[in-house]
């Protein structure tokens, strides 16, 4: 934990004292905004930290988020975050508990971990059950540099497994430690400061590699427009992003955000502009096939926008030419040519090129398309990238039936497979093949043919097998 944080404490060992505390001395402290706020004490399902429901309030409690921060909670108090509003005796039911109030508040905590029953705590030690996930959760911020506030008490939990076993009350406490708030909301463990961000000067339509230097490492980075994601990467451990995007940017306004550990967001707007000359891509692209699945054997035909996206008028005629690097991709047919386009002009072609899926793959594989331009003495690359599909299958089950509650010697039983899909391709001509290691049964079939196999399907495939005369 930085040295330099400020950290303010109140103790229940003062309970009753001339120096105790209550609503009056708690509400100041949560409203100057510290990062994270710990406790362990009393609660019910409408009381932690001596405030009930109506003592916290957006006036009572101050944080702006910019003045000061928003905090993020973490009680072991019994029943605060009793998410169904059931108080400590069975059948008994209040309002909205003290967790939803306070995360619910705009002034209040940005995000909250809670128990939904009771904490378990240990007289005279730091050793109860409900410690053990507070300590780990604070060890996974600063000991493990885990920031994103859901897997913070994911992590608590795993560290935990070790002490689960023959503890009854840890398995409780495990379950009933839940977070109000966004998962992925990341946590600061050090003071935010400001990032240092090199912009390209320019960015241009047809250049589809950039390089971006900050002094985030790891930071994430995001383009965006209208809701449409464009590129999104990673900083090396030096802070540096090599951008390389897929497809070529129209002229227009992009977002670009960078987000990092322990620094404030960064957020600018880029502005992609055309090239003085004529300039070709192509976009729109559509895939056409038999069900819409790409599997192997398919033949896709594949349609596709060209538009000169320069400022100058293209002269002459030009070519697309399809390629790529995927061993799962055989061209058929990729080679188009296309009549000189003025400056924004477009033309739409359908089933301009075809393709055939070849080979075998894992379910989902991708596989990258490349669509060189070529016009006027210059030449330009569009990209697009398809999903593929493949089969997966699982032997889910079998049921053996025989004449008898037994299969006795001489018997011969019925044996029913039931085989699930549970890839996103379809397996059309399936084979299953059966290895026998005992004598004591016997089959005169040991392949298999299956019929067609639907994505999400089930096939129940049955088989006879003779048991041995003994």
């Amino acid at each position: 934990m930085p040295t330099d944080w400020n950290i303010a404490t109140l103790y229940d060992r003062t309970y009753g004292a001339e120096e105790s505390w209550g609503p009056a001395q708690v509400r100041p402290l949560l409203s100057q905004g510290f990062n994270l706020v710990n406790h362990l004490g009393h609660s019910s399902t409408t009381y932690n930290m001596r405030l009930s429901n109506n003592q916290a309030t957006s006036s009572t409690i101050t944080n702006d988020g910019a003045g000061q921060n928003f905090s993020i909670y973490f009680t072991q108090g019994c029943y605060a975050g009793s998410f169904d509003n059931r108080n400590t005796s069975a059948g008994s039911y209040t309002s909205d508990c003290i967790t939803e109030k306070l995360t619910a508040l705009p002034t209040a905590a940005a995000a909250m971990i809670s128990h939904s029953r009771y904490g378990w705590g240990m007289q005279g030690s730091t050793n109860g059950a409900s410690q053990y996930f507070h300590r780990q959760y604070i060890d996974a911020i600063f000991g493990e540099d885990i920031h994103e506030v859901g897997y913070t008490l994911v992590d608590s939990k795993i560290d935990n497994i070790p002490f689960i076993t023959n503890q009854p009350v840890m398995y409780w406490v495990t379950y009933e430690t839940n977070l109000f708030g966004c998962p992925a909301m990341m946590i600061w463990s050090d003071t935010p400061q400001q990032m240092a961000v090199n912009l390209p000067s320019q960015w241009l339509v047809g250049l589809n590699q950039y390089v971006i230097q900050t002094d985030a490492p790891g930071a994430r980075l995001q383009i965006k427009a209208g809701g449409q994601s464009y590129h999104d990467s990673y900083a090396d451990a030096g802070g540096v992003f090599t951008v390389n995007l897929l497809e070529s940017l129209s002229p227009g306004t992009y977002q670009l955000y960078i987000n990092a550990p322990n620094y404030y967001p960064y957020q600018n707007t880029i502005y992609v502009t055309a090239s003085q000359m004529p300039y070709i891509v192509c976009s729109d692209f559509s895939y056409d096939d038999d069900d819409g699945i790409l599997h192997t054997n398919e033949v896709v035909n594949i349609g596709f926008m060209v538009k000169n996206v320069g400022l100058v008028d293209q002269v002459n005629p030009g070519t697309v030419t399809l390629s790529s690097d995927s061993a799962n991709i055989q061209i058929i047919d990729g080679t188009l040519s296309f009549d000189a386009l003025a400056a924004g002009d477009s033309l739409s072609y359908d089933n301009a090129f075809q393709i055939r899926i070849v080979g075998s793959f894992p379910d989902h594989s991708q596989a990258n398309l490349q669509f060189q331009s070529s016009f006027d003495s210059y030449q330009t690359q569009s990209y697009s990238r398809i999903t593929l599909a493949a089969p997966l299958l699982s032997l889910d089950s079998y049921t053996v039936s025989g004449p008898n509650s037994y299969i006795m010697p001489g018997d011969t039983a019925q044996v029913s497979f039931s085989i699930h899909n549970n890839g996103s391709g379809s397996a059309f001509t399936p084979l299953m093949i059966l290895f026998q290691n005992s004598p004591e049964a016997t089959t005169s079939v040991y392949d298999v043919p299956i019929p067609p196999i639907i994505s999400g399907e089930t096939m129940n495939v049955p088989l006879c097998l003779r048991s041995a005369d003994l």
